[in-house]
This record gives structure tokens, C-alpha cells and sequence, in this order.
């Protein structure tokens, strides 16, 4: 039987690897090529879009801040970062990393069919803690991971799907 934590801890945990990655990776493109990292944290897939900061923002609301959401009922969207450079972007998933690790199976599992309420501004959206991960967090969650290996691309770093796809959830061998 799949388990809530099934659906939050072990694929948010994977895809802040991954964002560590892909950023990790850019740095050191960047750096061979002797550009400043710092100048695609404000960049765009197109005008209307949000910049690189921000998807790296909600990769990491869409992990940590969804995952807290289902232990306390409450998804609020969170503030701009503000000014970040890229080592801060790096930083700021690493220790949304390190603060995923802190929370339990077990304190996830306990909210199975629990509710959680996204205060969204024009009209509060109640869901079901499976509905908020599955309908809501995690289709967000791909969207901006999405968008930022697109952007990394489209700068010329070199990055292939299983960058993107990471560590797979395979069956132990007998």
C-alpha cells in the first residue's frame, strides 16, 4: 500500500536533489565558460513568465512548505525571496534539503486523510492531504522544476533527462 510519505518525502526529497544538481552543474558551466552565474537568477523562458529565482523559490515551497502543510493543514503562498544571488539559490534548496530530512514517515503517514486548506487570496481551496500532494503541490512541483532545467538549457548547459528524472525508486534485487 502506498503510504502519504510515499508521495512527499521520498519524491521531494529526489527532486530538491535534482534542483541541487542541475544548479550545481550550471555553476560549473558557467564557471568554464568564464560567465557570471549570478547573471541568469532575473532570467525568463519569456516576459510574462516568472524568473529563475522564483522557480527555484517554489521548488521549494512546493517540497518543504507542502510537506509542512500536510502536517499542520495550512499552505500559504510564500513571500519573494528578495535579492539572491546564485550561491544563495544553491544554498536555499540545500537547506530546504536539510530541513525536509527532519520530518518523519510517521509524522506524514498520521495525516492520511487529514485536510489541508491553500489560503489562496481570492478564495480559500480545501483538499484532502492526498488531493493537496497529488492535484495541487506536485504538478506545481514539476512545473517549476521543469522551467528551471528549461532555463538552465536554453543558457547552454549541458543536461540530459536523467538529470532531470534523478534517483530512480527501484525494487531491491532477491
Amino acid at each position: 500500500m502506498t503510504m502519504l510519505s510515499d508521495i512527499t518525502l521520498t519524491p521531494f526529497s529526489n527532486s530538491l536533489n535534482v534542483a541541487i544538481h542541475l544548479m550545481t552543474k550550471a555553476k560549473a558551466h558557467f564557471e568554464a565558460e568564464n560567465r557570471e552565474a549570478n547573471e541568469i537568477v532575473n532570467l525568463q523562458l519569456v516576459d510574462d513568465m516568472l524568473p529563475l529565482s522564483f522557480q527555484v523559490n517554489a521548488i521549494c515551497q512546493h517540497t518543504l512548505q507542502a510537506t509542512k502543510a500536510v502536517l499542520n493543514g495550512d499552505f500559504y503562498i510564500q513571500s519573494p525571496l528578495g535579492e539572491i544571488d546564485f550561491d544563495g539559490l544553491i544554498e536555499l534548496i540545500k537547506n530546504t534539503q536539510s530541513e525536509l530530512n527532519t520530518i518523519t514517515a510517521d509524522d506524514v503517514n498520521s495525516r492520511n486523510g487529514e485536510t489541508v486548506i491553500f489560503h489562496y487570496p481570492e478564495r480559500p481551496m480545501t483538499f484532502t492531504t492526498e488531493n493537496f500532494i497529488t492535484s495541487f503541490s506536485t504538478p506545481n512541483l514539476y512545473f517549476h522544476q521543469t522551467t528551471l532545467y528549461n532555463l538552465l538549457r536554453k543558457e547552454g548547459v549541458q543536461l540530459s533527462k536523467i538529470d532531470f528524472i534523478g534517483a530512480l525508486s527501484l525494487t531491491p534485487s532477491a
